[in-house]
């Protein structure tokens, strides 16, 4: 199995690890939790594996330069799932500030605007690969 490979099957991980976030802190913030060490965990993982995702991408891309069909859309590709990372790491500014003893759904409501950001550049980064349905 090729790297290439690999990334193409690690993104069910992700998208696991979405929905299982997203679930979670939806219901932190509907249920008026405070934001605890759990929500940590789970958006740690949840950003940890987007990383893992953005490292096997990296290193396909690296592998991939001297091939002469490094194009525009795997820049545009590699750029915007860069963003997509920095984005989904911004959880960890909430941690510092978040005081388990007070509810504050206020935490669990930014979580969710991270992955809700997180994913919408990563779905504009898998757009632009050609063979997507959704891409003229």
């Amino acid at each position: 199995m090729d790297l290439q490979t690999i990334h193409g099957h690690t993104r069910w991980l992700v998208v696991l690890a979405v929905l299982g976030a997203a679930g979670y802190v939806l219901y932190g913030a509907l249920a008026k939790k405070a934001y605890d060490k759990l929500a940590v965990r789970v958006m740690t993982i949840f950003s940890s594996l987007i990383g893992l995702q953005w490292a096997l991408g990296l290193l396909v891309f690296i592998l991939n330069l001297s091939v002469s069909v490094q194009t525009g859309y795997r820049w545009e590709h590699a750029v915007t799932n860069t963003l997509a990372l920095a984005v989904a790491h911004g959880h960890f500014s909430m941690k510092r500030k978040a005081d388990e003893s007070t509810p504050n759904p206020k935490f669990y409501w930014r979580a969710l605007l991270i992955i809700g950001l997180t994913m919408a550049l990563i779905f504009v980064g898998v757009a632009r690969l050609p063979g997507n349905a959704w891409v003229g």
